[in-house]
C-alpha cells in the first residue's frame, strides 16, 4: 500500500511564489513525508524558516541555474525512502485535499500505473484556429494527451478521471520505482524545454500514465521576462528534435514543416505588429534553425550524435 510521498520543488528567484506553495502544502488535509526543495538564484532561507516547524523540509541551494541538476539532486535524496514523488513548480498552489487524493488514487490502482497528471483549475486549453489544416500537418489533435508525429504533445486538461495519456508535464506524481528504470535526459540549457515529454513518453509505452481530475492545483502569478522567450524557443526546438530522433514512429519531416511554418507566421506577425516578446521568440526560432542546419550537416557526415542537441546552452 502506498503510504509516503515526497514533494520535489525546484525554484529560482521566486520566493513569494514558493511561500504561497508551502502554505498550501502546510494547509493540506494530509502532510507529505518530505518536502525536498532545490533552489538557485535568490536565497530562500527566510521563507523556509516559517514552515520548518510544520513540514519536514530538506533544502539544497546550488549555484548552477539548471532544472536538470536541481531535479537530480532532489531525486537522489527522495526515491529510495518514499513510495511517491510529486514534482511541483514553485508557482503551483495545491488544493487542500490534494495529497490525500493523490495517495488514495494510487492505492486504488494497480502497479502498472506509473504516473499521474493533475488538473489546473484556473487554466483553460485554447482551441486553435485552422484546426483542419493543423491536423493535416500534425500540429494539432482532438485527442488529449496524444503525441503527434511532429513531436507536438497535446494538453490533457479537462480529461475525465483516469484517462490514458502518452505523456505527463512537469507537475505530475510518479511511483518512485520508476526512477530505477528511467532517468531524465541531461540538458545544458537553463530552460529544460521538453524535458518532461522526453522523460515520460517512453514510460507510456511500457506503463500506464493517467490524468486525474481530482488532483487539483492552481497556477499562481509569475512574471516571465520577454528575453526568456529567446532561450525558451531555441531550447524547445533543439530538444524536440532530440526527442524525435529517439522514436522512429515520429517524423523529422513534420517537425521541420511545423518549425518553418511557425517561424514564418511569427515573422509576419512581427512585421504587422512588432513587440519585444515576438522579437525574442522569433530570434530564438531563427537561431535554433541555424543550429539545426549545422546539426543535420554534421550528422550526415557522422560527426555528431543527437545528444549534441541537448548539450547546447
Amino acid at each position: 500500500m502506498t503510504t509516503s510521498i515526497a514533494i520535489v520543488i525546484t525554484t529560482r528567484n521566486r520566493p513569494d511564489n514558493l511561500e504561497t506553495l508551502l502554505k498550501s502544502i502546510k494547509d493540506n488535509s494530509k502532510s507529505p513525508k518530505t518536502v525536498m526543495i532545490v533552489s538557485s538564484g535568490e536565497n530562500v532561507d527566510n521563507v523556509l524558516r516559517k514552515y520548518k516547524s510544520s513540514l519536514n523540509i530538506i533544502h539544497e541551494h546550488i549555484k548552477v541555474s539548471n532544472q536538470f541538476f536541481q531535479k537530480q539532486i532532489a531525486l537522489q535524496k527522495t526515491t529510495k525512502n518514499h513510495d511517491l514523488i510529486l514534482f511541483l513548480d514553485d508557482y503551483d498552489i495545491l488544493d487542500k485535499n490534494f495529497i490525500h487524493e493523490c495517495i488514495q488514487s494510487f492505492n486504488d490502482l494497480d502497479l502498472n500505473v506509473a504516473g499521474m497528471g493533475v488538473t489546473v483549475s484556473n487554466y483553460s486549453v485554447d482551441i486553435p484556429k485552422f484546426r483542419f489544416f493543423r491536423k493535416k500537418i500534425f500540429n494539432y489533435s482532438d485527442v488529449p494527451g496524444s503525441v503527434l508525429k511532429s513531436g507536438n504533445a497535446m494538453p490533457y486538461q479537462n480529461s475525465p478521471k483516469f484517462s490514458r495519456t502518452n505523456w505527463l508535464n512537469g507537475t505530475s506524481v510518479w511511483r518512485s520505482m520508476i526512477f530505477e528504470e528511467f532517468t531524465h535526459t541531461k540538458m545544458a540549457s537553463s530552460y529544460s524545454a521538453a524535458e518532461d515529454l522526453i522523460f515520460s513518453y517512453p514510460i507510456s509505452k511500457k506503463y500506464k500514465l493517467l490524468t486525474n481530475s481530482d488532483l487539483k492545483i492552481k497556477y499562481g502569478k509569475r512574471k516571465i521576462v520577454d528575453k526568456q522567450f529567446f532561450t525558451r524557443n531555441k531550447s524547445t526546438n533543439l530538444h524536440k528534435l532530440f526527442f524525435i530522433e529517439q522514436h522512429p514512429e515520429l517524423s523529422k519531416f513534420w517537425f521541420y514543416v511545423n518549425l518553418y511554418l511557425s517561424t514564418t507566421a511569427m515573422l509576419i506577425s512581427f512585421i504587422i505588429n512588432p513587440n519585444r516578446r515576438l522579437f525574442y521568440s522569433l530570434g530564438g526560432n531563427l537561431v535554433s534553425i541555424m543550429y539545426l542546419i549545422y546539426y543535420e550537416f554534421l550528422t550526415a557526415m557522422k560527426l555528431l550524435s543527437a545528444t549534441w542537441l541537448t548539450s547546447q546552452k
